[in-house]
């Protein structure tokens, strides 16, 4: 996270207080990491932007749980912010398969779908078929591995 190319955080750091981590929720444009302190100015969709199915603002936060942040881990969490929105505003941008145009159809009209109906879309992928081209593969282990039934078998 290259400072120069981030460019300076716009979401201030406010409040009085140890700046110590309880409970961070998003509320109102602001991201509350306990009753008095808060980062101002946060686009909702930073806040719960998923990639891969985590929400990095929000475990950035919850990995410091009970724990003071510093001016360094504040800093952090400002450039964390910042690409998520920057990333949100650019996704829109990248060519979509007919398969993730689909995906965003279909969660765009769920509620909980994510930090954006774009952003889940590029969080899925469709099922992994079986080598038959059939049925989407439940089978822990192909039988020719080591670790199938078929080679765990005592030799006689």
């Amino acid at each position: 996270m290259d400072p120069a190319t981030i460019g300076p955080p716009p979401y201030p750091f406010r409040g009085k207080g140890g700046a110590k981590v309880k409970v961070p929720r998003y509320a109102g444009g602001r991201v509350w990491i306990n009753r008095t302190q808060h980062f101002a100015d946060v686009p909702g969709l930073s806040s719960t932007f998923f990639i891969g199915g985590c929400q990095p603002a929000q475990k950035r936060l919850t990995d410091r749980k009970e724990r003071a942040l510093s001016h360094d881990d504040a800093k952090h969490c400002q450039k964390i912010i910042r690409i998520l929105a920057e990333t949100d505003r650019t996704m829109p941008t990248f060519p979509m398969t007919p398969w993730a145009r689909a995906q965003v159809k279909a969660r765009s009209t769920v509620p909980h779908a994510g930090s954006s109906a774009i952003g889940a879309a590029y969080t899925f992928r469709p099922p992994k078929r079986d080598g038959h081209g059939g049925t989407p593969c439940h089978r822990p282990f192909h039988t020719g591995s080591r670790f199938s039934a078929k080679a765990r078998a005592p030799s006689r």
